[in-house]
């Protein structure tokens, strides 16, 4: 996923404290705290907030567990990525096991294989973004997140 994209994903702080009817301080505040995802950019010298942090039904504690464990992880703790992109980066990259496809099929129980492909089949075998599934699906996006390791390489699925 390329910066621009990203970039085009994502709101200015006046559209961000009117999306989350809040004042300028407290945005600055949840920014400084690490509450909310915020990006550097230095060609306009400012903060933007990547969308998808704003959309209905994302919870601030699934947020805010979300982004503590990517804080966790080498490279992506604000120290390291104190401009956000590493973060962003990995939370826009299509990952094939936040699939609907993909995520249905691990929603059955004990089925027969044919069962389970006629059951699934219809739904979509696109890849989603962390980004974009966190809001329909924030638990697969935090275990995905979980299952960094310290060198930042997925764990194989088990």
């Amino acid at each position: 996923m390329s910066k621009e994209y990203i970039l085009e994903q994502s709101l200015s702080p006046s559209e961000a404290v009117a999306r989350l009817n809040i004042s300028v301080d407290e945005l600055e505040r949840r920014r400084a705290q690490g509450s909310l995802l915020t990006l550097w950019v230095k060609t306009s010298n400012a903060w933007v907030y990547p969308a998808f942090q704003f959309a209905p039904g994302v919870s601030a504690y699934g947020l805010q567990l979300l982004l503590s464990i990517l804080a966790s992880r080498v490279g992506f703790s604000p120290t390291d990525d104190r401009g956000g992109w590493a973060r962003a980066f990995w939370l826009f990259q299509p990952r094939e096991e936040l699939s609907l496809q993909a995520r249905a099929s691990k929603g059955y129980g004990p089925m027969d294989p044919v069962t389970v492909l006629m059951l699934v089949r219809d739904i979509s075998s696109a890849a989603r973004a962390p980004a974009d599934a966190f809001a329909d699906d924030p638990v697969a996006v935090i275990n995905l997140a979980e299952a960094l390791h310290a060198d930042n390489s997925e764990t194989p699925a088990a």
